[in-house]
């Protein structure tokens, strides 16, 4: 079982939603507003959401919506769609669980590209070492106004830049944030939405076995 585009899409913006305020934690605060954005990422441990994911079709004129949940704890992820499908993706160390309504396959991290790279992108996390250059991979830019704050990321090279024309996080009043917009090259536009957010509380470790 392969992970759909879509799918990949959705991980790489929850990643990117979880994971950048570690990665300008070696950068330098460049606002205010970013500098509290670091503060509040230095205090998480796990994370529990709802999310509501809305892709806008360009050549189609159309919206596909799903629905899911998303926990977070010390290195574990589940990203699991409720609805209108069932989906579940689930990475556990070494290993990865993929399931479907009628198909369920585990494998190990190292068999895929971008199962190595989220698992990278949380062991640096953990571990405290950051994610490197962030500067070296995108066009950080700080958007305040009475609507929020938003950071927006320009890709510069590689992979990200292939697929996404510009990456923009939205924070809420605790500076964590609450929803991810990806504008793909193509024109498409990918939004997750966050709510009902826990941090800090006991996740059931049984969400993320992999048998």
């Amino acid at each position: 079982m392969r992970l759909s585009r879509y799918t990949r899409l959705s991980l790489v913006a929850f990643m990117m939603a979880l994971f950048f305020p570690f990665a300008m934690r070696g950068q330098g605060a460049s606002s205010d507003v970013l500098s509290r954005v670091v503060a509040k990422a230095s205090t998480v441990k796990t994370i529990s959401a709802d999310f509501v994911q809305e892709k806008d079709l360009s050549i189609l004129n159309d919206k596909m919506v799903s629905k899911g949940k998303m926990y977070y704890d010390g290195g574990m992820l589940r990203w699991e769609y409720l609805t209108p499908y069932q989906y579940l993706f689930v990475m556990n160390g070494s290993k990865v669980l993929l399931q479907s309504s009628n198909s369920t396959v585990s494998s190990s991290v190292q068999s895929n590209e971008m199962y190595r790279e989220i698992a990278k992108i949380i062991s640096e996390t953990v571990t405290g070492k950051g994610l490197g250059d962030a500067g070296g991979n995108f066009t950080v830019k700080m958007d305040s106004s009475s609507k929020g704050n938003v950071a927006v990321l320009t890709p510069k090279k590689g992979q990200m830049k292939k697929f996404f024309k510009e990456v923009r996080l939205h924070f809420g009043d605790d500076d964590g944030v609450k929803k991810v917009e990806l504008v793909e090259a193509t024109g498409d536009k990918t939004e997750i939405s966050l709510t009902d957010i826990k941090y800090n509380t006991q996740i059931d470790k049984a969400l993320f076995e992999i048998r």
